[in-house]
């Protein structure tokens, strides 16, 4: 929605391990136009086990910014420019 991107997780843990259990997930969003964004994590924990362990929900907070593209030449403008180069260096060499 926007810049702000808002995450529903539900995460499973086995009860034998520790309690505080650390996630860490990955989601593909595609290109992002540049500007800044605002991710909310909303993550539910679920005990799987024969003791119930689910510890309290969380949420976490984040932003990043995608900068503008820095410009580039192309091979053609390139070329021109070496060519415009090296006929500047030519003229300065004869004088």
């Amino acid at each position: 929605m926007g810049n702000t991107f808002i995450i529903q997780q539900n995460v499973e843990i086995a009860c034998q391990l520790p309690s505080n259990p650390v996630v860490a997930s990955n989601f593909q969003v595609g290109p992002l136009a540049p500007g800044t964004y605002d991710v909310t994590a909303n993550i539910t924990f679920s005990g799987i086990g024969p003791l119930p362990c689910s510890p309290a929900p969380i949420t976490q907070t984040a932003a990043f910014t995608i900068a503008p593209p820095i410009p580039a030449l192309n091979a053609r403008m390139l070329l021109l420019l070496g060519l415009a180069l090296a006929g500047t260096a030519l003229l300065v060499l004869k004088r």
